[in-house]
C-alpha cells in the first residue's frame, strides 16, 4: 500500500476513534448511571465511567470505519459475479466488515504506524 492510502487510514481511523470517544463519553455524561463502573464515590464513577464508554465506543466507530476501509478495498478487486453474490447475500459482507475492523484494526494499525514512521526515515 502506498503512502498516501496508509495516511488516509491513519487519519480516517483516528478521527473516527477522537468522534466515537466524544460520542459514548457524552452518554455517562448525561447518564451518569450507564457505566459498568460503581465505587461509591460519585465523582470518580463519572469520570470512569466516561472513560470506559468512550474507550468502548471509540474502538467501536473506529473499528467499523476499519473494517469498511478495509473490505471495500478486497472487494475493489474481486470479480462482478463476486460483488453481486456480496449485495445478494448482504448481511454476510455486513459481518465481515465488522468482524474484520473488529479484529484487525489494532493490528492493522500498528502495522500501518510502523510502516509509515519506516518510510519517512527512508
Amino acid at each position: 500500500m502506498e503512502k498516501q492510502k496508509r495516511k488516509e487510514y491513519f487519519w480516517v481511523t483516528l478521527g473516527a476513534f477522537i468522534g466515537g470517544f466524544v460520542l459514548y463519553g457524552a452518554i455517562e455524561f448525561i447518564v451518569p448511571d450507564s457505566a459498568p463502573v460503581q465505587t461509591g464515590i460519585a465523582v470518580l464513577d463519572v469520570v470512569l465511567g466516561i472513560l470506559i464508554l468512550g474507550l468502548m465506543g471509540g474502538y467501536m466507530v473506529s473499528s467499523i470505519a476499519s473494517g469498511i476501509m478495509l473490505f471495500s478495498r478486497f472487494i475493489k478487486k474481486r470479480s462482478t459475479a463476486f460483488k453481486f453474490f456480496c449485495a445478494l447475500l448482504f448481511i454476510i459482507p455486513f459481518a465481515a466488515v465488522f468482524y474484520t475492523g473488529v479484529i484487525a484494526s489494532i493490528p492493522y494499525g500498528i502495522y500501518n504506524i510502523v510502516m509509515l514512521l519506516k518510510k519517512d526515515k527512508i
